[in-house]
């Protein structure tokens, strides 16, 4: 229930229901000289979205087989399927993931380096060449034999105050797409459950004007009926008609 909490107070801040059930445009293309989003106290609605975002936000990610049965959804289902499936709230998760890997590539450069290195050579020594000779019982050549070396380097950056400024500044990117990824997930729950209200009330009109053909169609059939038995004038019967 708490994303409906949530639906319930974010359209009594934006108005999105109106006091006739109508929407409201808080979320209306505008052109806009900022980041696409109001503020509070500058006139603008709280939720201002360019067509791009409504286009992302609007969009989804499809899955599974397409049936022939009729899905009945309540709200808090189409607020979980919205949530789930959304394609802006998806690019904003993934956002929150790219910023999480720049952030230990950043951390990555305050760690320490530790690598290795391995060789393995067949040598043949001429300890002539080196200054042995004339020993009895040493040949001049020794060899062939293999060397085998490995090797491991540890190197650590005591003061890189440049790797440490970009290690805050990825953590604080970080932060940022968190705040960004909540704030796409409150607009997909005012959308989602904005729209699911708009079926719902387009569906209670649509009801309405069936009923009133009805109840027209009755006083039409009525006024016929006493025309017929010499009770009403024809004018009386037109106008039944008209508003039928």
């Amino acid at each position: 229930m708490k994303p409906i909490l949530r639906l319930l107070l974010l359209m009594l801040v934006t108005g999105a229901v109106g006091s006739n059930g109508a929407q409201a445009q808080s979320y209306a293309p505008q052109q806009s000289s900022g980041s696409g989003r109001g503020y509070p106290g500058t006139g603008q609605n709280l939720y201002v979205l360019s067509a791009e975002s409504q286009g992302v936000l609007y969009g989804g990610v499809p899955s599974g087989q397409a049936t022939g049965e009729v899905l009945k959804l309540s709200l808090a289902e189409a607020i979980r399927r919205a949530l789930k499936q959304n394609l802006g709230l998806l690019l904003s998760e993934e956002g929150v993931r790219a910023a999480q890997g720049a952030r230990w590539r950043a951390l990555a450069d305050l760690l320490p380096n530790v690598t290795t290195a391995t060789s393995e050579t067949r040598e043949q020594l001429n300890l002539a060449a080196l200054g042995f000779s004339g020993f009895p019982g040493i040949p001049n050549n020794v060899g062939p034999f293999n060397v085998f070396d490995t090797r491991v380097f540890l190197t650590q950056s005591l003061l890189d105050f440049n790797a440490r400024n970009k290690a805050r500044a990825e953590a604080e990117k970080l932060k940022a797409a968190e705040h960004s990824y909540k704030d796409t997930r409150d607009i997909v729950v005012l959308l989602s459950g904005n729209l699911y209200l708009e079926a719902v009330a387009g569906k209670s009109r649509i009801d309405a004007a069936r009923a009133q053909l009805q109840t027209a169609q009755a006083l039409y059939d009525l006024a016929v009926d006493k025309r017929k038995a010499g009770v009403i004038a024809g004018i009386d019967v037109l106008r039944a008609r008209v508003q039928l």
